[in-house]
């Protein structure tokens, strides 16, 4: 088990000011679940405002692997760390996922669009409701996570007009999962 001590203000903010928390965890990843659950609120808060120090040493890679007996010590990012002027609004949905509440269509600033890349690989799934955005937008955006198959003929546009390819339901597939960087 390791051994958390939460800082101020996150000792009083979500674990009712406890000094010392036991939680069994693999990694950073498994560790800000852990505490979310003791502290519900700390997860959204943890990627934008919390630091880590493993065995005395900070540690920036949450998915390192965390030794039974650590000792983590969560404080309060400094000099350096995210704005939150630079985060993008979202809600967390549940069982997994983030719903974003902001507009892709306008730009997003290089910490914004870090702090897109670090909701999907916390969440892995980022939902935007009610999007208007260009073919050319749509890929910008999806880029952000990784390359973008873009194959001559597909245009992104499916229709069910003159029996296209969704003339009748489809169960669900995933198109080109065998490859590096499936959509």
């Amino acid at each position: 088990m390791a051994q958390v001590q939460p800082l101020a203000p996150f000792a009083g903010q979500f674990f009712g000011g406890a000094q010392v928390l036991d939680v069994d965890a693999g990694n950073l990843f498994a560790l800000v679940d852990a505490l979310d659950k003791l502290g519900p609120g700390f997860g959204d808060d943890a990627a934008l405002r919390a630091a880590f120090a493993v065995d005395g040493v900070m540690q920036t890679d949450w998915s390192a692997p965390l030794a039974p007996d650590a000792q983590v010590m969560v404080f309060p990012r400094v000099a350096g760390g995210q704005d939150m002027a630079d985060a993008l609004p979202f809600r967390t949905l549940r069982p997994f996922g983030v719903e974003l509440t902001c507009d892709l269509a306008e730009p997003l600033t290089l910490a914004q669009q870090d702090h897109f890349r670090e909701l999907f690989n916390r969440h892995s799934l980022i939902l935007a409701r009610g999007q208007k955005l260009p073919m050319e937008r749509q890929r910008e955006v999806c880029g952000l996570l990784g390359p973008i198959l873009d194959r001559p003929g597909e245009t992104g546009y499916m229709t069910n007009e003159g029996g296209g390819p969704a003339a009748s339901a489809l169960n669900w597939h995933a198109d080109a999962a065998y490859t590096d960087y499936p959509f």
